[in-house]
């Protein structure tokens, strides 16, 4: 059985990730380190286009089954965990913004039931209907946006981001 992604469906992630986040390079000085498949089994199938500085690496991944595009951040932070140091970019904006500001891409939070996540990924299917350019053009808006209250926050904010982010599936 062949688990990975098509390959219209990675060109199409590709060319929109190099065209909405190439602000990364030319406004905060990322480089990019290239396009990268990873194919374990068809829900762990994913494409991820990789940007670092020196202060932080940012993972932009695409997983077709899970209909989902997810921007990772991983800060160089030494008073944080290992684990505390992975941001989700969306859920951290929603978390930032007390709810005022939800997602492009719905959220599966751990903890979820199977009808919630049955329900989000009807919504997933809607956002992702006319293609992959406009909901990965909301994302890379929402990081040049985001990307310094992220980068600054102290790690007591980090630390409650991550208890709300484990929270969610279960009062979401």
């Amino acid at each position: 059985m062949n688990t990975s992604i098509p390959d219209s469906e990675n060109d199409a992630f590709e060319a929109a990730s190099k065209q909405h986040f190439a602000f990364l390079e030319s406004e905060y000085g990322f480089r990019f380190a290239g396009m990268k498949e990873v194919a374990e089994a068809p829900r762990d199938s994913y494409v991820v286009a990789k940007y670092w500085n020196n202060d932080i690496r940012i993972d932009v991944a695409w997983n077709a089954m899970a209909m989902s595009v997810g921007v990772l951040i991983r800060r160089n932070d030494k008073c944080l965990s290992r684990r505390e140091r992975y941001i989700y970019l969306e859920p951290f904006i929603e978390f930032a913004s007390d709810g005022s500001v939800t997602p492009v891409i719905p959220q599966i939070y751990p903890g979820m039931s199977v009808s919630k996540i049955k329900g989000v990924m009807g919504k997933r299917e809607k956002t992702f209907g006319a293609g992959l350019d406009q909901p990965i053009r909301a994302i890379s808006e929402r990081l040049k946006k985001y990307l310094s209250n992220i980068r600054d926050a102290s790690s007591d904010v980090v630390r409650q981001y991550h208890q709300w982010y484990h929270e969610q599936g279960r009062h979401g």
